[in-house]
Order: structure tokens, then C-alpha cells, then sequence
């Protein structure tokens, strides 16, 4: 059990969280939010309004920290393979998210990078010939870059070669 315990320590804030959501899932099935709200509230004898308020008031390190206890809880008195298996599936998720991220950020640039920014392009050429024969030629270019704030767009620029 000693080890099991070291790993619910040693979760983050939001693998901790996670775990918890998984092992309610596993332990409920699933059910929508306001459901288990109310059956929570009417089995602590307390009005689900006020209740929901009150978690919506909890920090996220007092929420993290809460569910780690109950995670170990779980796992003394119910069933520590349901609470192994919801930490396994949230480091999984979290992990799958975080190539997610990465593949997504990965494809922003490499489309910032071969549009060097460029949001559009458009060039209008006009030809206007006067009565006395005299040909006016307007050229009018407008380039639309992507915004990317004040911040990135040094870092941006030097990925992308630009002194501007």
C-alpha cells in the first residue's frame, strides 16, 4: 500500500483531479454533473446550490489535495485496482493531450513558417489612359500579416528570418 500511496502523493494538481473524475466514473458510471451533484448533496443532507458553490469556491490545491485523500481512501476501503487503474488512465490522457498540444503548436508554426506570416496577399493594378493620351499606372499591394502579439512576434520573427 506504501507504494500506492507515494504515487497519489506524488500526482500533480491536475493528474490528481483527473484520477478522481476516472475513479467516480469507474464507481458511478457515468452520469451528468448536475446529477451527481444532487446525489452527493441529498446524501450529505445538504442543498445542491450551496454545495456547488462552495466546490466552485475550493482553490485548486485544496481541490487537488482533497482528492488525493479520497483517492487513498478508495484504495484502503474499497478497491485499490480502481484506483490504480484511474491513475494509470489519467497520466495516459494527460499525456495524450500533451502530444496533442505539441502536434498542434508544431503545425501553427510550420504553417506560420512557410506563409512567413503572411495572412493574405492581394496586389490591384490600375490603368487609367487620359483623353490627351497619357497612360496612369496605380499599383496597389497590400499584405495582411497573421497578429501574434507584442510578446511572440520578436521570437517569431527570428524563426522566420526577420529583422523587422
Amino acid at each position: 500500500m506504501n507504494a500506492l500511496g507515494d504515487r497519489i502523493d506524488a500526482l500533480g494538481d491536475d493528474q490528481a483531479l483527473e484520477a478522481l473524475n476516472l475513479l467516480a466514473g469507474f464507481a458511478l458510471g457515468a452520469k451528468p454533473d448536475d446529477e451527481v451533484l444532487a446525489d452527493t448533496a441529498r446524501t450529505a443532507g445538504r442543498n445542491p446550490h450551496e454545495l456547488e458553490l462552495e466546490l466552485k469556491a475550493a482553490q485548486p490545491a485544496q481541490a487537488a489535495d482533497f482528492a488525493r485523500l479520497v483517492l487513498l481512501a478508495h484504495a484502503l476501503t474499497v478497491d485499490r485496482g480502481e484506483v490504480e487503474d484511474a491513475i494509470q488512465a489519467a497520466g495516459q490522457k494527460a499525456f495524450l493531450l500533451e502530444v496533442a498540444v505539441i502536434g498542434l503548436l508544431g503545425l501553427a508554426i510550420a504553417h506560420l513558417a512557410l506563409t512567413r506570416g503572411r495572412q493574405s496577399e492581394s496586389r490591384t493594378v490600375r490603368v487609367d489612359v487620359e483623353p490627351d493620351g497619357r497612360v496612369a499606372i496605380e499599383v496597389q499591394e497590400e499584405l495582411k500579416n497573421y497578429n501574434v502579439g507584442d510578446v511572440l512576434a520578436p521570437l517569431l520573427g527570428s524563426v522566420l528570418g526577420r529583422d523587422e
